[in-house]
């Protein structure tokens, strides 16, 4: 469902949805509940809703960080990944450049190829938990230029050496980044996390407060509230998705810059 809602919607129809139909919900069925249910409201013991509240509260709050710190850091390892495998395709490039020009300029169409598809192909695709045929061509393409190259001095050994552990090395970080692609929260989670704040917000409709307007206004704030963290864990649901997501835009700097011009 999170999924569904950071593909289709943008952060401001979202913040709106959640921000504002949350609390809108919870303050009409407020003023439902009361009708129907005016008697439970009178003898309801403040005391011990609050208590109850609090105590669900407690606990969803310690879900709901434990979830909300699982995401971030998901989102860290996934920048974390997309600056290495850059920043060893780059260092490809430079390697490289101590090969005689045939295998250099086959070097850097590869890379060239390579860049591309990531940027063009794979990064659209990995919002649907995909990775791109492209994407997986373009590495093969890096091993076949590499593979076509003998080196004929200890220069030219040692820089072709690091050159492919630049490779390996980008190969390992871009399957490790479509395996957090395709990570986010489970279903289970999902239903305890939207379930509990509904709880909670039923709850509130026991506290026996006489002026129905303050009532409202309690379980609409407290509404408010639980609508900032589904908001906050919605929009962390997965790296690649949404306006929370991790750029591409570090496969088009520095010394990769000049195969997007």
């Amino acid at each position: 469902m999170a999924d569904w809602l950071l593909r289709n919607f943008p952060t401001t129809v979202l913040a709106l949805i959640v921000l504002v139909g949350l609390p809108a919900a919870a303050a009409f069925g407020c003023i439902a509940f009361r009708r129907r249910a005016l008697h439970l409201i009178q003898a309801t013991e403040n005391d011990v809703a609050g208590v109850i509240v609090s105590i669900l509260a407690g606990i969803y709050g310690i879900v709901v960080a434990f979830v909300i710190v699982v995401l971030w850091e998901d989102l860290r390892n996934a920048q974390e990944i997309a600056s290495t495998e850059a920043n060893a395709v780059a260092q490809m490039v430079q390697d490289s450049q101590v090969f005689p020009s045939p295998n250099r300029l086959a070097v850097s169409e590869a890379v060239r190829e390579y860049v591309h598809a990531i940027v063009d192909d794979e990064w659209p695709a990995m919002r649907d938990h995909r990775e791109s045929a492209r994407a997986e061509a373009a590495v093969s393409r890096l091993y076949d230029s590499l593979r076509a190259y003998d080196p004929n001095t200890n220069a030219e050994s040692s820089f072709y050496q690091d050159a492919s552990a630049n490779l390996d090395q980008v190969d390992t970080s871009r399957r490790e980044r479509i395996r957090l692609s395709r990570r986010g929260l489970p279903g289970v989670l999902q239903v305890l996390i939207v379930g509990g704040a509904w709880l909670i917000i039923a709850f509130t409709y026991f506290f026996g407060i006489e002026k129905q307007s303050v009532h409202v206004l309690m379980s609409g704030g407290i509404a408010l509230l639980l609508g900032f963290t589904l908001l906050l864990a919605v929009l962390l649901q997965s790296p690649f998705s949404g306006d929370i997501a991790v750029s591409s835009k570090v496969f088009r700097e520095g010394i990769l810059a000049r195969f997007f011009r």
